[in-house]
C-alpha cells in the first residue's frame, strides 16, 4: 500500500507540481531518471506480490485459512494485568533520565551542534528503553492517566531534545496502543485519526530540526511559535517527505551508487557493523551529509533481475511474518502481534530513505521477536511460570 501511495503521489508531483519542495535538490532530475526509478519500484511491487502468492500457494490448508481469517475484533484488548508494572515503569524512567543526563546533560535543553559527543551506547540504550516505556505506559494509561501522560510527556521532550525521529515512533505507538485498549467507539476512531494526523505533522517538525542554527528542547519548541506558517508548511512538507521524497532518494541512489556485491553482502549481514565491515563503506553510502542512500536504491543498483529476486524473497518472508502475527492474535498475544506489524511497517517506510543495512535490521528484529515469543510460549508452562489451562492447547 505504501508503494502505491508513494508512486501515486510522486508521479503527478514530478510532472504537474511546479512549486516543488525539492529537499536537498533531489527533485531536479531528468524525466528518464525519474521514469527509471518508478519502473524499478513497480518491479519491486510486482515481485513482492509474487512472493506473497508463492508462500500462500505452497502453504498448508491450515495456514491458508489463517491468512484468510479476519482478526479485526481481536485487536481490541482489555489490559487486565494482575502484576503491578508501575514500579518497573518508575525504574525504567529513572534510567532513561539518568542516561540522558550522562550523555546530554544541559545540552538536552540547548546546544550549538545537532550531535553530541556523548556515549553512543548509552544514547542507544535510553532510546530503546523509551520505546519499552512507551509500550508499558500505554498499558497502564486507562487506570493511571496522570502518571502515564506525565512520563510520556517526559519521553517526548527528551525525544524532541535529541532531535531523534524515534520520537515519532513513540507518539504513533502510544496512540495506536491506547486505541487498542479502547472500546472501538466512533469517538475512539476519531481520536485515533486525529492522533495519526498529529503524529505525521510532528514527524515533519522533526525533519526540520537538523537544519536549525541552534539545537535542544528550547530552540526546537520556540521555532514552532516563531513561524506563523509552521503548521501549514509542516503538512505540505510532511506529505512530501513521507510519501514522495523517498522515490527521489532512490532515483539519486541509482544515479550515484555503483553495483557492488560486497556492499550488498555487508548490508544483509546480521552481525555487528564492526564485524561486517560496515563502517569501512558507510561514508560512501550517503548522498550527502544528511541523506543516506535508500535501501530500495541500493537494491535497484544491482539490476532488474536482482531486484525482482530480492523483493520476491522479501514477499515470502513477510507473508511468513504475517502468518506468525496472525497466530499471535489468535492465541491472544496481541501485543506481540502488534509489534510484528509495527516493525513490518517500519521496514517498508525505512526502505525509501535509509540504507539497506539499517532497513534489514527490522527483519532481524521481527525474527528475534518471533523466536523469543515462541520460546516463552512453549517453555513458560514447562518451568511453571504460567499454569497449564484446562482443556486447552498451546498452538505453535
Amino acid at each position: 500500500m505504501f508503494y502505491i501511495i508513494a508512486l501515486g503521489l510522486s508521479v503527478p508531483y514530478y510532472y504537474y507540481f511546479e512549486d516543488k519542495v525539492s529537499l536537498y535538490n533531489f527533485d531536479f532530475i531528468t524525466t528518464e531518471q525519474f521514469d527509471l526509478a518508478v519502473t524499478y519500484h513497480l518491479i519491486a511491487l510486482i515481485a513482492f506480490c509474487i512472493g506473497v502468492l508463492i508462500y500462500y500457494d505452497f502453504s498448508r490448508v491450515k495456514t491458508k485459512l489463517l491468512l484468510n481469517k479476519s482478526f479485526v475484533k481481536s485487536l481490541f484488548i482489555n489490559p487486565n494485568i494482575q502484576v503491578n508494572i508501575l514500579p518497573a515503569i518508575h525504574v525504567i524512567m529513572f534510567i532513561i533520565i539518568l542516561f540522558c543526563g550522562i550523555t546530554y546533560g544541559k545540552q538536552i535543553f540547548y546546544r550549538e551542534m545537532y550531535l553530541v559527543d556523548g556515549n553512543r551506547t548509552l544514547i542507544t540504550l535510553f532510546k530503546l528503553l523509551s520505546f519499552v516505556a512507551t509500550l508499558m505506559l500505554s498499558i497502564v494509561f486507562r487506570k493511571n492517566k496522570v502518571i502515564a501522560l506525565f512520563y510520556f510527556t517526559t519521553i517526548m521532550l527528551i525525544g524532541i531534545g535529541t532531535g531523534s525521529r524515534l520520537a515519532f515512533v513513540y507518539l504513533a505507538v502510544f496512540a495506536l496502543l491506547i486505541y487498542q485498549t479502547s472500546k472501538n467507539t466512533t469517538k475512539d476512531k476519531i481520536i485515533l485519526v486525529l492522533n495519526i494526523m498529529l503524529s505525521f505533522i510532528f514527524l515533519s517538525f522533526l525533519m526540520t530540526l537538523r537544519m536549525l542554527p541552534d539545537h535542544g528542547i528550547l530552540p526546537y519548541l520556540s521555532s514552532v511559535f516563531n513561524n506563523s506558517k509552521a503548521v501549514g508548511d509542516s503538512i505540505v512538507f510532511n506529505t512530501y517527505y513521507s510519501f514522495i521524497f523517498g522515490v527521489f532518494v532512490s532515483a539519486k541512489t541509482l544515479m550515484e551508487n555503483m553495483p557492488d556485491w560486497n556492499n550488498i553482502l555487508i548490508a544483509v549481514n546480521p552481525v555487528t557493523g564492526n564485524m561486517a565491515g560496515w563502517y569501512e563503506i558507510a561514508p560512501n553510502m550517503r548522498l550527502n551529509r544528511f541523506a543516506p542512500m535508500s535501501a530500495n536504491g541500493e537494491v535497484f543498483t544491482m539490476g532488474k533481475t536482482f531486484t525482482f529476486i530480492f523483493f520476491t524473497v522479501i514477499g515470502v518472508i513477510f507473508t511468513y511474518f504475517e502468518t506468525q502475527m496472525r497466530k499471535f492474535f489468535k492465541n491472544k498475544k496481541r501485543v506481540i502481534g502488534f509489534i510484528i506489524a509495527l516493525l513490518s511497517i517500519l521496514f517498508v517506510g525505512m526502505s525509501f530513505e535509509y540504507n539497506l543495512r539499517s532497513t534489514m535490521r527490522y527483519i532481524y528484529y521481527i525474527t528475534f521477536v518471533i523466536v523469543v515469543a515462541g520460546y516463552l510460549s512453549r517453555y513458560s508452562y514447562k518451568i511453571g511460570l504460567v499454569p497449564i489451562p484446562k482443556n486447552s492447547k498451546i498452538e505453535d
